[in-house]
């Protein structure tokens, strides 16, 4: 079991902790290091009422070919399933198989990838 110490959040996540959602906050007092991706990043962006001035550029990933192939393999097992999820949380889950870290989301789609170690924090 990966240690909620460090982990990876997920939009859902960050978007919580800006509104002072209590469960999002009581998370990030317990945790050491809290990373997202880049791409976690691009989807606050598209609300107007989020300010990415707050965005820590040194906990924000890139992709790297090795998440990229990781989400490949993700991305067949769900088609081969027929359990299908928004591309970006494919490339999200597969940042954090890839470092090793336990992702933090409210968002059930993810229960569909087993690979993933998630902390649901609260159900949307």
């Amino acid at each position: 079991m990966k240690s909620e110490k460090n982990c990876f959040a997920d939009s859902t996540f960050l978007i919580d902790l800006a509104k002072g959602v209590k469960e999002a906050k009581s998370i990030r007092k317990k945790a050491k290091i809290i990373s997202t991706s880049k791409l976690c990043v691009y989807e606050l962006a598209k609300f107007s009422g989020f300010d990415l001035d707050k965005v820590d550029e040194n906990k924000t990933e890139h992709l790297e070919l090795g998440d990229i192939r990781k989400a490949g393999d993700i991305y067949r097992e769900l088609r081969r399933k027929g359990e299908m999820i928004n591309q970006i949380d494919i490339l999200i889950a597969s940042q954090a198989i890839k470092r090793d870290k336990k992702l933090l989301t409210a968002d059930s789609d993810f229960k569909k990838i087993e690979e993933v170690e998630t902390r649901f924090y609260r159900e949307i």
